[in-house]
């Protein structure tokens, strides 16, 4: 089942439209000054940012660095980004979106939905 695409919001503020999945990723995610790995569930993505339901709290204007490994082998590296806005659940989860400091590139967009579609 290919991921669900957002529906047109006027209130919305993102200069790219996110990609709602169906089939929610894990990435690793870390955030300074922590030094190991954290999981993160990925709720949507477009090329310029990320929404994540992480199990650590953070901050808007944190920096954090995800462990992007999907695509070749060769695409495979550490994306940095800055959290725009955060919320904390009442299971103590933390919902965040992030924009890349460096938007992806369309092939890693979808290298990324192939996987999720695999899931």
């Amino acid at each position: 089942m290919p991921p669900a695409r957002k529906a047109a919001d006027p209130t919305e503020r993102r200069g790219d439209r996110r990609i709602v999945l169906r089939r929610r990723a894990i990435l690793s995610l870390t955030a300074p000054p922590q030094t190991e790995n954290t999981p993160a569930l990925v709720v949507d993505i477009s090329c310029k940012g990320i929404g994540l339901l992480a199990v650590v709290p953070l901050e808007p204007g944190a920096h954090v660095a995800l462990a992007w490994e999907f695509g070749a082998r060769r695409d495979h590296r550490t994306i940095t980004a800055t959290v725009m806005h955060a919320s904390q659940g009442p299971d103590k989860s933390c919902r965040v979106g992030c924009t890349f400091d460096t938007p992806l590139e369309k092939k890693d967009l979808r290298a990324f939905l192939r996987h999720c579609a695999r899931l």
